[in-house]
């Protein structure tokens, strides 16, 4: 056992959210400990000062609380590179300002980090807290140890999008230089820079999924001033379907880059191409099961989202190795991942009504037009 040191940090990095997450940290303050400290990030809030003072406050009494106010907003990315350079201990539990860290998970898992640093990255569990807040999907994730490689790559890069609840091996991040190759990529992976870090850990150590819960999941539903939820229902933003091909190319390059980093430049079409269709898969579940409604009820038709996405998908690796000896099958492949979400689409989603928006809310404006 460990002589109590500090392995791991509770790392929330906050932006805009002074109110929630005072009252957040003032209910599991009597549960930190020198074994777990808590990291406060401050993206440079310019709301709820009076709350984020009374957080400083309470980091100046408390040795194992640290509280840091950044003098200007470096975006999502920007706070999670500096997050990551300013913790000390060899692990770190990112959790959002609006989610609780589950204190016994790090009790039930210090042992197990210590006599394990080499691992990279932890995909825990999530669950919620019932006191009156609307319920939100929990995640559970069955017992799985990986070795590095492609397959622990996919694995990572298709099962889920949240940061909160993720436990990252901070210094291997430092010192593989995997921080400083999304410091190089921050334009490319600003809005899922946290899936880059796990990709990238995935190619280079052992990782690990857990249905062990290492958070429970607040209500994001905030104030009018916090304009960092975006509703499914609105089209602007990071689930607009411009935006979702951006993200595509990105995960496309961090893939390239993994397979680079496991092989070289010994390129295995197999394995790459594999990972590929799995990554085709992701956002074909992103656009016909989870994004559907906001596309629909801005007009556009869903069946040609996916068969522009399809062709998408197949023009972003004609250049690559050895396209043309799979093209035919990868084509084959990927309309038939689209043949089957649309069939799962097509038996829960109601296209009919959500099209009646559509016609309430555009089609009036199109005809004074």
């Amino acid at each position: 056992m460990a002589d109590d040191k500090p392995i791991i940090t509770i790392c929330i990095p906050t932006f805009n959210r002074g109110d929630i997450l005072l009252k957040n940290v003032e209910n599991y303050l009597p549960l930190l400990s020198e074994k777990w400290p808590l990291l406060i990030v401050d993206n440079g809030s310019d709301v709820t000062q009076t709350e984020y003072k009374k957080i400083a406050s309470i980091a100046k009494q408390h040795a194992n609380v640290t509280y840091v106010r950044k003098p200007k907003n470096t975006e999502f990315i920007g706070n999670v590179i500096d997050s990551i350079s300013l913790v000390e201990t060899a692990f770190m539990l990112f959790v959002s300002d609006e989610d609780f860290p589950n204190i016994d998970f790090l009790a039930r898992n210090y042992d197990f980090l210590d006599a394990n640093n080499d691992i990279g990255c932890i995909r825990a569990s999530a669950d919620y807290f019932s006191y009156g807040e609307e319920e939100k999907n929990a995640f559970m994730f069955n017992e799985e140890d990986l070795n590095p490689g492609l397959d622990a790559v996919t694995k990572f890069a298709i099962n889920g999008n949240y940061l909160s609840g993720v436990i990252y091996n901070a210094q291997a991040i430092k010192s593989s230089g995997i921080l400083g190759a999304l410091i190089n990529n921050k334009r490319s992976q600003s809005i899922y820079p946290h899936m880059y870090l796990s990709m990238k850990l995935a190619a280079k150590f052992r990782t690990k999924f857990t249905s062990d819960i290492s958070v429970f999941l607040g209500n994001a539903i905030t104030a009018e001033y916090d304009d960092t939820v975006q509703s499914a229902s609105g089209y602007y933003g990071s689930f607009a379907f411009g935006n979702r091909l951006d993200q595509f190319i990105a995960f496309r390059d961090a893939l390239l880059e993994c397979a680079q980093d496991i092989n070289g430049n010994n390129f295995d079409p197999k394995s790459f191409y594999v990972g590929y269709l799995d990554l085709v898969s992701k956002y074909m579940h992103l656009i016909t099961l989870v994004d559907y409604e906001q596309y629909l009820k801005h007009g556009l038709n869903l069946n040609l989202l996916t068969q522009s996405f399809c062709k998408f998908a197949v023009a972003a690796v004609t250049k690559f190795p050895m396209f043309e000896q799979i093209e035919s099958a990868l084509v084959k492949d990927i309309h038939k991942i689209e043949t089957e979400y649309l069939q799962v689409s097509s038996q829960i989603c109601n296209p009919q009504l959500t099209y009646e928006y559509f016609k309430r809310n555009f089609v009036p404006k199109i005809s004074a037009a």
